[in-house]
């Protein structure tokens, strides 16, 4: 979740000390991006102090795609409160197609040596 830093609190349910459930201690972990394993839960809290429209993601190329077409897979927004580009109030419950991601585009693979093509789909 890059632009906050994430203070990691459980692990599959089982507190990660020193959390006390009340305050962040600077001795909790920290971090902005996640290792998460199949099956298993990581609990983090942060502070929102950077309102707008941040997108929380896997590093994974494949687990970002729908079938290797971004945008889709692991991959969402996460909007709070704030103002907008014209100083204006998000309203609550914001419709995100308001804002563009731009055309998807297909992965292709490649053969050795050659540069990475995108395409858009038909």
């Amino acid at each position: 979740f890059h632009g906050h830093t994430l203070h990691w609190i459980t692990w599959d349910g089982r507190p990660i000390y020193p959390y006390d459930g009340k305050a962040i201690s600077d001795k909790v972990m920290r971090s902005d991006s996640v290792s998460i394993l199949p099956g298993e839960r990581k609990d983090y809290i942060f502070i929102a102090d950077q309102e707008g429209r941040w997108v929380w993601h896997c590093h994974f190329v494949p687990h970002a795609t729908n079938d290797g077409v971004y945008h889709g897979g692991l991959l969402m927004a996460v909007v709070y409160m704030g103002k907008d580009e014209k100083g204006n109030l998000y309203p609550k419950g914001i419709d995100l197609d308001a804002y563009p991601l731009g055309m998807p585009t297909k992965i292709t693979a490649e053969p050795e040596g050659e540069k990475q093509k995108t395409s858009r789909p038909k």
